[in-house]
């Protein structure tokens, strides 16, 4: 996302110590606690790795948002006589409160989608799957996430491979 100017307004970064999450709220209790508790813990473990986006434009840039990926994978339709299914697992996506309506949502999952991209480049993946929050339905909805296809899980989301590439390609 730019300004008007062409000047970035928006940065993601790999969550490290230097990153004040203190005054973080998504108005969800799990996910602000994930960020301030677990985040670079699990990170520090090689568990999952959490990006944090800044506003460039404000005098003391503060974490405005962040998502976490894992690798996760599946049998299909939980069967464990076939093929594991590899896919990126989006653990957690939320932009501050103060953000809301500023496309910081759309913003931080078009970098997610870039970074599952480019782990495709370098491993078999075949899509990314999540499990929503009512108001992140929303925001995946736009971007075509459907029930997953081969999982017997019906409360994940999945987007495939194809479907992502598409996506970072318009958005670039």
């Amino acid at each position: 996302m730019t300004s008007t100017i062409g000047q970035p307004k928006y940065a993601v970064q790999k969550m490290a110590k230097h990153h004040d999450v203190s005054s973080f709220d998504c108005q969800n209790t799990y996910l602000n606690s994930f960020l301030k508790d677990k985040a670079l813990a699990q990170s520090q473990r090689d568990i999952s790795v959490t990006f944090v986006a800044l506003d460039l434009t404000a005098s003391n840039p503060a974490v405005i948002g962040y998502f976490t990926l894992r690798a996760d994978s599946f049998y299909p339709e939980n069967r464990q006589d076939g093929d594991i299914i590899p896919v990126v697992e989006l653990v957690a996506l939320a932009r501050d409160r103060t953000y809301r309506g500023q496309g910081v949502g759309d913003y931080l999952l078009i970098s997610t989608l870039q970074n599952v991209q480019q782990a495709a480049e370098l491993v078999g993946i075949a899509g990314l799957h999540l499990l929503p929050t009512e108001e992140g339905r929303r925001l995946y909805n736009r971007y075509q996430f459907d029930e997953h296809p081969l999982s017997y899980r019906t409360d994940l989301l999945f987007l495939p491979m194809n479907v992502i590439r598409l996506i970072v390609s318009e958005a670039e």
